[in-house]
């Protein structure tokens, strides 16, 4: 549904296709940016639709920060 087709013709350029994306694909949660900002304390909200509580976003995230060295910890 936020795919859309946008058309702004410019005279004299030749037509190119320019994708646009939300990030979701790369990382649903929008942390990543805040880790690399060294952020000290971040609250998650995971708000995909997730019946079988999977967190999949947050495992996701998990895995991506193992990679850079850091790590995601949730208090109880």
């Amino acid at each position: 549904g936020l795919k859309q087709t946008i058309a702004h013709a410019i005279p004299g350029a030749p037509a190119t296709q320019v994708t646009l994306s939300d990030g979701g694909h790369a990382e649903n949660l929008g942390v990543i940016a805040l880790v690399r900002r060294r952020v000290p304390r971040i609250v998650v909200v995971d708000a995909e639709q997730d019946y079988a509580l999977r967190l999949n976003s947050y495992r996701d995230l998990q895995r991506r920060l193992l990679v850079w060295g850091d790590t995601l910890s949730v208090p109880m």
